[in-house]
């Protein structure tokens, strides 16, 4: 299920396009199935919440010349630090003192808790247009926990029509990301909060692949996300950048699939994102970091 680091091309994300996706150097996928086109209903999702106080987290962190340990060995390292962290959470079994709640069923991915969606409905986070209340993330309406929560979505997406799209993320705290077709998998990711500045911001596949956009074929191709909110406000929104539109729009649920409709190939398991370690993601990534920046507007929490 997990794809080796040498499989998949992965590099950190910059920040979204100010415009369309451009043509020079487009990357491609072809589709899992050809299938008829149908109407979805969401990707298979689960959602899992645990105790602030739960000390569990693998993702690696060293004090001042000591070496990188586990931040749950750590007094302060409660809660969730990065993305490595889910598969932790969504191997909890029920009855673990650990476990807070889980929900799972069928969505879209357009969510936040009740603090985001007080935050931006106040107009406290100002005029950045990606800022607005959506839907509460079924886990926070389950128990009323506005933290240390995980989701994992695991599915398809119907592509209708062939062109350049991209695809973007806006997230708060971490996440994973991976389109996948026949011929390979694209990936965008923020991993990990520990030792970053950086709150909300939106992460676009282009910005993490060369700043190219995505040639694909009309069918279905796989995704895969995974999903954590620490402390506070917590959002995570999928969108998309079509042929022929002019901006990004949240991918709505009848597009998505939880199997391949009968028609085409056999199912084929959407690709997980096996992710290398921070630092190898950080070096991945400063070439095209650079020069982003000095184009596009940073927008943090």
């Amino acid at each position: 299920m997990f794809l080796q680091a040498s499989s998949i091309r992965i590099a950190v994300a910059v920040l979204a396009l100010a415009s369309a996706p451009a043509s020079s150097a487009a990357l491609s996928l072809d589709p899992l199935s050809a299938a008829p086109q149908s109407s979805g209903g969401g990707v298979s999702a689960t959602w899992v919440q645990v105790r602030d106080d739960a000390h569990f987290s693998t993702q690696p962190w060293a004090e001042a010349g000591g070496p990188a340990l586990p931040i749950g060995s750590y007094a302060w390292g409660d809660g969730i630090w990065g993305t490595g962290d889910v598969n932790v959470l969504m191997g909890l079994p029920a009855g673990d003192p650990m476990l807070v709640g889980r929900v799972g069923g069928l969505s879209a991915i357009s969510f936040a808790n009740t603090v985001y969606n007080g935050l931006a409905g106040s107009g406290s986070y100002g005029s950045w247009g990606y800022d607005y209340a959506r839907p509460l993330a079924p886990i926070v309406a389950q128990t009323g926990q506005q933290t240390n929560y995980a989701a994992r979505f695991s599915g398809y997406l119907y592509v209708a029509e062939a062109g350049l799209y991209d695809f973007g993320l806006f997230s708060d705290d971490g996440f994973v990301f991976s389109l996948s077709g026949n011929d390979g998998a694209y990936a965008v990711a923020h991993t990990t909060h520990a030792g970053s500045a950086s709150g909300r911001d939106y992460y676009t596949l282009s910005g993490a692949n060369g700043n190219a956009a995505i040639e694909l074929d009309k069918g279905y191709y796989g995704l895969s996300l995974d999903y954590y909110n620490r402390l506070e406000a917590g959002v995570i929104d999928l969108a998309w950048w079509q042929p022929g539109t002019d901006g990004w729009r949240s991918i709505e649920a009848d597009r998505l699939f939880d199997r391949l409709p009968q028609g085409g190939s056999a199912a084929v398991p959407p690709a997980a994102v096996s992710v290398p370690e921070p630092g190898v993601l950080s070096l991945i990534g400063l070439v095209g970091v650079a020069a982003a920046m000095l184009r596009r507007r940073r927008r943090t929490r």
